[in-house]
């Protein structure tokens, strides 16, 4: 509870502290509000390659379910195997055969947790695709932001996306009136 409470009142001090500078500088206080969120989510480009990763993602998953598989019944054939290897109802040669094809049944559950290895890499990679994704598109519209922020001497402004590390939201009330995201939305459909 301290925490927060230092917090808020570090926020509220930066806050009068600038409006203070910016007021001895004759500088008026034009503040703005945009969901940074929403813009990412609803932004064309972000949707499309959404559509992409998702699909990626879910034949990746179907891929290493379909190995999953292969290796249960992989795991069933060793069983059947090691039992007939073990049978000594069977003459030799049969054990011995049992035990050629186990330990081909082996190698190919060994190739298959590779390949299992292989699709868990490529989701890792599609995950970092995604995170730089987000980075990219993120950058755009900070731009597209920062354009209206120039272009209206806007002084501050506060993403309305979510809730602060601590759990609170970052503006309690803004009329919106101040809120930037539709201007910047539209700019953005613009670009496409």
């Amino acid at each position: 509870m301290k925490r927060i409470k230092s917090l808020s009142l570090l926020v509220l001090l930066s806050v009068f502290a600038w409006t203070s500078m910016a007021s001895a500088n004759d500088v008026p206080l034009r503040v703005a509000t945009v969901n940074m969120n929403y813009l990412y989510e609803n932004y064309e480009v972000t949707k499309n390659a959404m559509r992409s990763f998702q699909s990626t993602e879910e034949r990746s998953r179907e891929r290493m379910q379909e190995i999953m598989d292969n290796l249960r019944q992989l795991e069933g054939r060793a069983q059947e195997l090691s039992e007939r290897m073990e049978n000594v109802a069977l003459s030799e040669s049969a054990r011995e055969q049992a035990r050629e094809e186990l330990t081909q049944v082996m190698q190919e559950g060994q190739q298959k947790q590779q390949d299992m290895q292989a699709v868990q890499r490529d989701l890792q990679g599609l995950q970092m695709r995604v995170r730089e994704h987000r980075q990219l598109m993120m950058e755009d519209i900070k731009d597209v932001v920062m354009e209206i922020v120039e272009e209206r001497e806007i002084t501050l402004v506060f993403d309305l996306s979510g809730p602060t590390a601590l759990g609170i939201p970052p503006v309690i009330y803004s009329d919106p009136s101040y809120d930037i995201t539709e201007d910047v939305e539209a700019i953005l459909n613009e670009m496409l």
